[in-house]
């Protein structure tokens, strides 16, 4: 019988520590392309989507970056990150509001992940499946380390890197 050893969700800089990487991802650079591949699909699929990455402010391209961050040292899923979202606007005195308002503290994302509009949670699936797809095409030893730990990694991972927006048979 062979062991199985399974590597444990770790960081970045513990792999770095421990001689598996010499630089660290380029995560403005993953988040880019998480958000262009988002931007494009919506394109095609008739959805008003956000700007470009170049033509977005960097108060809007931050929580992407971190969140392409915690994609891929924390394997968080977008459902995930929504949940950590949510709590840190409530944490500021924001409120459930059908408009984004800094001055009135509104935010209509204030929802269950699974009640978020249908288009925002395609262009969500989108940006996940590009953060993953420009990581493995960067940093492929490391993407080969790293466990499958939530569903979107799980069929990443199977998918072999294909990405195909058909609906899965039943």
């Amino acid at each position: 019988m062979t062991d199985l050893f399974i590597i444990p969700k770790v960081t970045v800089n513990a792999w770095k520590a421990a001689g598996f990487i010499v630089e660290r991802p380029d995560y403005h650079a993953l988040a880019a392309a998480g958000h262009d591949l988002a931007v494009a699909v919506g394109e095609q699929l008739g959805v008003t989507g956000p700007d470009s990455w170049m033509e977005l402010p960097m108060a809007a391209k931050m929580p992407l970056t971190v969140f392409a961050q915690r994609i891929i040292e924390e394997r968080l899923s977008m459902s995930e990150f929504h949940d950590l979202y949510c709590e840190s606007l409530l944490a500021q005195g924001y409120c459930y509001g059908q408009e984004e308002s800094a001055e009135a503290k509104t935010s209509p994302v204030l929802v269950n992940y699974r009640d978020l509009p249908a288009p925002t949670l395609i262009l969500d699936a989108c940006f996940e499946t590009g953060v993953l797809w420009m990581f493995r095409e960067r940093y492929p030893v490391l993407f080969d380390l790293m466990p499958a730990q939530n569903d979107a990694w799980v069929e990443f991972q199977q998918s072999k890197g294909n990405i195909s927006l058909a609906p899965k048979g039943n």
